[in-house]
């Protein structure tokens, strides 16, 4: 990954904070959880499906922003193959993580990475 070395350490780690504050939204679904015990979910449940998840947070993205999110903009970490082949399909920079380690430095990595391919036309090596 291409990285500004040039900071200082404490600057870098205020633009982070910074960034994940006010730029990077997170959402997390759980959706066999939500329906059993989320009000919002009991009488219509959230579908199993990324598709769906992925639409969900452009319109939470939309509500916090007032600006459009497309999917090419989504980053997704989960377990789960076929979430990632949905995602894939869906034009969403999508990764693997392990179910017993779980979300890890390394995937974040390989995260930025896909994405530095994907919008910039950069190949990492």
């Amino acid at each position: 990954m291409l990285m500004d070395r040039t900071m200082k350490l404490e600057d870098a780690i205020k633009k982070a904070k910074e960034f994940v504050h006010e730029k990077l939204y997170v959402k997390a679904a759980f959706p066999d959880y939500r329906n059993r015990f989320d009000p919002e979910f009991k009488e219509k449940p959230m579908p199993n499906s990324k598709e769906w998840h992925i639409s969900q947070i452009a319109v939470e993205y939309k509500k916090a922003t007032g600006k459009s999110l497309a999917s090419d903009e989504v980053i997704l970490f989960d377990d789960g193959e076929r979430n990632i082949s949905e995602a894939l399909k869906a034009n969403v920079v999508a990764v693997q993580v392990d179910d017993e380690t779980g979300f890890t430095v390394k995937d974040w990595e390989e995260a930025m990475d896909l994405a530095w391919e994907k919008y910039l036309g950069i190949e990492v090596e």
